[in-house]
């Protein structure tokens, strides 16, 4: 096993406005990702090791995050938008602070399988060399390595699976019909209300409503998370695998992660509520020839 020393990040200049940033860690690549990915586990490292509040983490490309450390010095303020993610291989992200509005870094994140290791790659940019060298000068190396090693910590304590849950996620209460409705492209008169996510508070799940209405459905396709759901009204036909269920109210669901699914709806409105792991996630259709 790497020693401490030799697991620290290694930051390598390019440009006079860019640097690499490499760094292995001793854990697969699929928990090292979840551990940038979810915010709970990202509260517990991101800021070397303080407390962490997550106030915002939309994980899709445009999403906003934004992350608050607190200190013996005080609470600092970054944040950013998600520029790519795609899971297990890349995440990038602009980076500000609060402490210096305006001065926008741009970070790319290659996550790259070692067998039992994963290597991080990290390019970062910023808007001028003078950016670059007041970040490397304000103790971004030894910040970043602080950070890595309550990592390195995090990702010890899932493998054991007492990765401990943030608590500092605010409670939200609002009606649903706030919510905005989104138009499911893949379906069929199928419309989508985010109830609950991590701009929310929620840190672990995402809890979703669906309608589909007459006529209405999805075709056979895969999901990179599992569904748990819950029918509220209506009726559907629908397809888990080679098995038909015919589904009314009060039914419940559960759909692994990988498993091609399908709805049809035989009683509109089909209606009912599906809750799913905060990871990214990505419908892909399955030809049912």
């Amino acid at each position: 096993m790497p020693t401490a020393a030799a697991r620290r990040a290694r930051i390598t200049p390019l440009s006079d406005r860019s640097a690499r940033i490499e760094r292995t860690f001793d854990a697969p690549r699929a928990r090292v990702w979840r551990a940038f990915t979810e915010p709970a586990l990202v509260a517990q490292w991101w800021g070397r090791g303080n407390p962490l509040t997550v106030e915002r983490f939309d994980l899709r490309k445009g999403g906003h995050w934004r992350f608050v450390e607190h200190s013996d010095h005080g609470d600092h303020g970054f944040e950013g938008r998600f520029a790519e993610v795609d899971p297990m291989n890349r995440l990038a992200q602009t980076f500000e602070w609060d402490g210096q509005p305006g001065h926008v870094m741009l970070d790319h994140m290659t996550f790259e399988d070692e067998g039992t290791g994963t290597r991080l790659i990290a390019i970062s940019t910023a808007m001028s060399a003078e950016d670059l060298a007041g970040m490397l000068e304000s103790g971004m190396e030894q910040g970043m390595n602080d950070s890595y090693a309550a990592l390195d910590r995090v990702l010890i304590a899932m493998e054991s699976g007492i990765a401990p849950p943030t608590s500092d996620a605010p409670a939200t209460v609002r009606p649903a019909s706030a919510v905005p409705t989104v138009e499911v492209k893949a379906g069929t008169g199928t419309a989508m209300h985010v109830l609950v996510s991590p701009a929310q508070g929620d840190t672990e799940f995402a809890l979703r409503r669906f309608i589909m209405q007459k006529g209405g459905g999805m075709p056979l396709h895969t999901n990179l998370v599992e569904h748990q759901q819950y029918v509220l009204r209506g009726k559907a036909r629908i397809t888990i695998g080679s098995t038909v269920h015919e589904v009314a109210p009060d039914h419940t669901l559960f759909i692994p992660a990988g498993v091609p699914h399908s709805y049809d709806v035989t009683e509109a409105p089909f209606e009912f509520i599906c809750v799913v792991p905060d990871r990214p996630d990505k419908v892909t259709l399955v030809d049912a020839c």
